[in-house]
């Protein structure tokens, strides 16, 4: 578990400097939420070649994968429909939704959720401590910090019942109260290429350009940003 807080954590800090969309579709510091209608201003005004509000898998060049995880609806076209307004993804929000399918039917009722909103809150204070959290979730709460840094979802430093209706909102897709199939999933990481040898010991680091989170029009590139001054890379996992 302390592998998986660490490599969490790691996560958090890269990934909207591993994700161009990521970073050019927010303004500030690097989360785990991203406000799906600012994303997708970006994926259209990058992708969607023929001006007509759509972008099809063929205007998309960054692969399959992360086509299909957009495609909330699954209808083979990106559009304003997948990405509505005062919604957010979060990448976490998968890992404790199957903590309330009681029945275990592979379906989450408001009913469900409303009971395990009152098992993280047993006293009824509207707000959750580690050590309440822990008792529902196991070990997701020894590290509070990197907790509430993936499931405070107002961002208020504080884990509150609005957190888990928002997490259940976001994740309702269709509207229809009731989360399944890809409403509790989390976002297929497969490889969108065939794997290669690693550099071997020595090697130069293979080459890349990323647009900078706080500046979209600006970019670094590896092989040319620090001339003559060392890089270090840091690398995480989220499995």
């Amino acid at each position: 578990m302390r592998h998986l807080a660490v490599s969490l954590l790691a996560f958090l800090i890269i990934g909207c400097q591993s994700s161009p969309e990521y970073a050019a579709a927010t303004s500030w510091s690097c989360s785990s939420r991203v406000e799906l209608s600012s994303l997708w201003g970006h994926l259209r005004d990058k992708y969607d070649a023929d001006g007509d509000n759509r972008v099809t898998a063929a205007e998309y060049t960054r692969g399959e994968v992360r086509f299909a995880n957009y495609d909330r609806d699954g209808n083979g076209t990106l559009e304003p429909v997948d990405f509505p307004e005062d919604t957010y993804l979060n990448g976490f929000n998968h890992m404790i939704l199957r903590h309330a399918d009681s029945d275990e039917d592979e379906q989450i009722t408001r009913a469900e959720w409303q009971a395990f909103i009152a098992a993280m809150d047993p006293d009824g204070n509207d707000w959750m401590t580690a050590d309440e959290v822990r008792a529902v979730l196991g070990r997701w709460a020894d590290d509070w910090r990197l907790f509430l840094l993936s499931f405070d979802q107002n961002g208020d430093g504080v884990f509150r019942r609005d957190d888990l209706e928002i997490t259940f909102r976001d994740q309702d897709f269709d509207g229809n109260g009731v989360l399944t199939g890809r409403e509790t999933a989390g976002w297929d990481v497969a490889m969108e290429q065939p794997e290669e040898e690693p550099p071997a010991v020595g090697d130069p680091a293979p080459d890349f350009e990323l647009p900078y989170a706080e500046d979209s029009e600006r970019s670094f590139q590896l092989a040319t940003g620090a001339p003559g001054r060392p890089v270090a890379l840091i690398f995480g996992s989220y499995t």
